[in-house]
């Protein structure tokens, strides 16, 4: 992507359960580039070349990622950089894997870059 689907949203919305949606390196701005849905998937978001290479700006205006469907944590997001949004990751009654991800100077929150629920803690209790 963005080679098959004008949007990163786009490609995540023609993925099925399993697959991985591999995202060229960029700067990703804009309705359909923000506020990215897994639909309640289990899949695989990667950037090709990692967070230094691909960033999800959220240019004020939205969340890089607001999963709430019930992805467990086969769902992953890996590298990528969140920034200038309204938080980084938002994860409401989901539960996906965050790896290689780097979200600067987050929103103050008890959980900084991610708002979280219950349902994103660990076996120890601890926010991930």
């Amino acid at each position: 992507m963005p080679a098959h689907y004008p949007t990163i949203q786009s490609g995540l919305d023609a993925a099925v359960p399993g697959d991985t949606v591999l995202v060229e390196a960029g700067i990703y701005t804009g309705p359909g580039d923000r506020d990215l849905d897994f639909g309640g998937i289990d899949l695989v978001l990667r950037s090709e070349l990692g967070a230094g290479a691909t960033v999800i700006d959220g240019e004020g205006l939205g969340r890089g990622f607001y999963l709430r469907r019930g992805e467990s944590p086969a769902a992953r997001i890996e590298g990528f950089t969140v920034r200038r949004g309204n938080g980084g990751i938002a994860c409401v009654e989901a539960s996906p894997t965050i790896a290689e991800c780097y979200i600067p100077n987050p929103p103050p929150h008890p959980c900084p870059g991610r708002s979280c629920d219950d349902s994103t803690r660990d076996r120890r209790g601890q926010r991930r």
